[in-house]
């Protein structure tokens, strides 16, 4: 280990790697420590169970690192000179209800939207026009998030330069539950955090793991059986970046889900 560096980084999770890197190519020399023998964090792939059989220890989401410039611009070379590449499975999410339903999302949106009509059309039309809302601004929710604070400008004057911009921002006011019931007329519908086309308009409410509802059916249906003396609910009070915020109740009526989607 080098006793001379520009830049200490504390701790080699996915976020603290990528800094380094970028400072590495700015010509700083960079000592990354962390106390676990494996690097990536959140990110880290483990041999858990056999030899060769890799691990997404957190099962992390990977959704917003997808639509970084580190990706989208190859900045690092991550995929020009390491290869790098993703499996894009298809159907990209299962939900299995305790009633034996169930419910299939798929990297096309519209055969999203034909499941989601198959519990209500009502809800997949207002699902369509979220997503349709969202394609409107998305553009400058991309920009504010990959521009460094102060070298460009806030999130509130790029919406203000936007005719819809001040809707979106009162929705972010919002929790997600209450933009959907309100803006979008339907039951609270969550939406998992693979498609990217399901992820980018919640995104932008700061919301990483929102709860997945299709006509009180939810994404833990474990949570829900009688067996299960973990189980659990919670009422939320609000969504945030990291989880669904509100205080246990013992009835089953809503289900909570922790995000770990932020790479």
């Amino acid at each position: 280990m080098t006793d001379s560096a520009d830049i200490v980084v504390a701790g080699a999770g996915h976020n603290s790697l990528l800094t380094a890197c970028y400072l590495a190519k700015a010509g700083y020399r960079c000592l990354v420590l962390d106390a676990r023998h494996i690097p990536g964090g959140g990110a880290a792939t483990e041999e858990l169970l056999l030899p060769g059989f890799g691990i997404d220890t957190c099962a992390t989401g990977h959704t917003m690192i997808r639509v970084n410039p580190a990706l989208l611009a190859d900045e690092l070379g991550l995929i020009a000179d390491y290869g790098l590449s993703y499996a894009e499975p298809d159907p990209v999410e299962q939900v299995a209800f305790p009633d034996g339903e169930q419910f299939t999302m798929w990297l096309d949106p519209e055969r999203t939207i034909e499941e989601v009509a198959r519990f209500s059309a009502a809800d997949a039309a207002a699902y369509r026009r979220l997503l349709a809302d969202y394609d409107e601004v998305k553009s400058i929710f991309s920009r504010w998030q990959f521009t460094p604070v102060g070298f460009g400008p806030s999130l509130a004057e790029m919406l203000a330069g936007h005719p819809r911009g001040q809707i979106w921002a009162r929705r972010r006011q919002l929790s997600a539950v209450d933009v959907v019931r309100h803006d979008a007329c339907g039951e609270p519908l969550g939406m998992p955090s693979q498609p990217l086309h399901e992820r980018r308009a919640l995104q932008a409410l700061d919301v990483a793991g929102p709860v997945v509802h299709v006509r009180r059916r939810h994404e833990l249906p474990a949570l829900l059986e009688s067996g299960n003396e973990e189980r659990f609910a919670v009422r939320p009070r609000r969504v945030d970046r990291r989880a669904v915020a509100g205080r246990p109740r013992p009835e089953n009526d809503q289900a909570a889900v922790r995000g770990v989607a932020h790479v």
